[in-house]
């Protein structure tokens, strides 16, 4: 079991089996890529790259979204949900974890932990290849 802070008061256990919220009830991290179903068709808790990814998302809505939007469109900061910021970025992701690490959030650099700098960009990747997934088969 790992334990990944994400800032002082909120701490997610990162095991085999669950992930878990320091002020909250467990939380299972269910379906997605990574899960699969039991012979009784109850899912099979994620990954551990899964919930790496939700711990990210949790990161981003609280010190990254102000700037960059819940949907990562952009606003006070530059959009990180375009095809521009996938290529940049799409096949390193320690590269964009330290730069994160380094440079945000804006106002108060170097604020996140290793952890937690790790756990946002994953999240970023995760999603926006999620979007490109989703817009390749669109109509046009």
């Amino acid at each position: 079991m790992r334990f990944l802070r994400l800032r002082p008061g909120l701490t997610v256990v990162v095991g085999l089996t669950a992930a878990t919220l320091a002020f909250g009830a467990p939380a299972r991290l269910e379906g997605g890529s990574g899960s699969t179903a039991t012979a009784t068709g109850a899912p099979v808790v994620a990954t551990a790259r899964a919930e790496i990814v939700a711990a990210g998302k949790i990161v981003f809505f609280a010190n990254c979204a102000p700037c960059h939007a819940d949907d990562r469109s952009g606003g006070y900061g530059p959009a990180l949900n375009s095809e521009g910021f996938l290529k940049r970025y799409g096949l390193m992701e320690s590269d964009l974890a330290a730069f994160i690490r380094k440079n945000m959030p804006q106002d108060d650099p170097g604020r996140l932990t290793d952890a937690q700098a790790a756990a946002v960009a994953a999240y970023l990747l995760d999603a926006g290849r999620a979007d490109k997934q989703t817009t390749v088969g669109a109509p046009h």
